[in-house]
């Protein structure tokens, strides 16, 4: 999804930073809504914890601005693709 969400966005002339943000933004929701869907937090709950994370998501993300090629592995592109849009799959994997 990573490789595909970069080439989209560059092809519109986004920022590396801006889209780098937009990816972070989107994956912590992600998660944040998996939890949701899993009844571990509440939606206003993941709401504070998005909150509270942004500023360590943001920490990760200058980091991962030193990565080279050969710092990043995909061992597995369409099951992370797959993963990505399981909230639109007929059988899902968590039901809301």
């Amino acid at each position: 999804f990573a490789p595909v969400f970069g080439a989209c966005l560059r092809q519109l002339e986004i920022s590396r930073e801006t889209v780098a943000r937009m990816f972070f933004f989107n994956h912590l929701r992600s998660v944040l809504a998996a939890a949701v869907r899993l009844n571990i937090v509440g939606p206003m709950e993941a709401q504070v914890l998005r909150h509270k994370l942004s500023a360590q998501a943001e920490l990760v993300r200058q980091k991962c601005e030193t990565l080279t090629l050969d710092d990043i592995a995909q061992t597995s592109p369409l099951l992370d693709l797959w993963q990505g849009a399981q909230d639109r799959l007929y059988s899902r994997l968590f039901q809301s």
